[in-house]
């Protein structure tokens, strides 16, 4: 049995109507850090006041580095007898899944690379996770370091950002940010042909379902028109319903050349 109450969540009042005070677990999944990061004060302190047992919040993150700094602030961990807070990140889950379901050393060997090649469409959050996770996971037995190429609108400038936060990655792996417009099909088709068939995944990371889809379908063109080039296209989707559904395999495994895969769907 579920309810659904509509009002203002930091409104103690509705701590009230959802019975807080039994609660043992609050998950703050508001889409803004900084309200999940209220939410869990708030409901800390409703708990000291009732005294109420522990609480375990489990709150949401987009921006990891928050957590990471937050984790090292004793006010924020103050009081713990009342809340216990841990994090999470469904753009840090999405990235573990990625390649849990899909590994990158399998697509390598299928098409006889020596080194993984992950090329990353828009460097939004989830892009950065999964180059993050790939850094961290990716040690193989050759000891080739993997590669990525980063297509996104504003490539240099967020590659200088990403890369002034972890200034250590450039030894742990190679990463070309390209500036170009994902969107445009002419773009896609001046990359060049000897990058396309290194490549080994590439993984598009939109944040509209729609606009995630449109991409993938004119880089499936691109690709088939290039020899050698026909890589798996890894397609975020942010729904299980609707576009994912035309991604999903009618056969239940694999459709190279067709293959489109959907992931990350809540």
């Amino acid at each position: 049995k579920m309810s659904v109450i509509i009002g203002d969540i930091l409104d103690p009042t509705i701590f009230d109507k959802t019975n807080l005070a039994e609660a043992r677990h609050l998950v703050a999944f508001t889409g803004e850090d900084g309200v999940n990061v209220e939410l869990a004060i708030k409901a800390r302190t409703y708990m000291r006041e009732h005294g109420a047992e522990q609480l375990l919040v489990h709150m949401h993150v987009d921006n990891t580095h928050i957590a990471e700094r937050l984790e090292n602030y004793p006010k924020f961990y103050a009081d713990s007898a009342a809340a216990q807070v841990d994090f999470f990140s469904v753009y840090d889950l999405n990235a573990r899944i990625l390649f849990r379901d899909y590994p990158p050393e399998s697509f390598a060997h299928y098409f006889g690379q020596v080194q993984v090649h992950l090329a990353l469409y828009n460097f939004g959050p989830q892009a950065e996770h999964i180059l993050l996770e790939a850094v961290r996971i990716c040690h193989f037995a050759n000891e080739s370091q993997v590669k990525f190429s980063v297509f996104d609108t504003n490539a240099t400038e967020n590659g200088e950002i990403f890369m002034s936060t972890y200034p250590h990655l450039n030894s742990l792996c190679e990463v070309d940010f390209i500036e170009m417009p994902v969107m445009e099909s002419k773009a896609l088709e001046s990359v060049y042909t000897e990058l396309l068939q290194s490549v080994t995944e590439h993984v598009i990371c939109l944040e509209d379902d729609g606009d995630s889809l449109d991409l993938a379908l004119l880089l499936r063109t691109t690709l088939l028109n290039r020899i050698g080039c026909n890589a798996p296209i890894i397609v975020h989707m942010a729904k299980s319903s609707g576009l994912a559904q035309l991604l999903e395999s009618n056969f239940g495994g694999p459709e190279i050349p067709d293959g489109l895969y959907p992931f990350g769907m809540l």
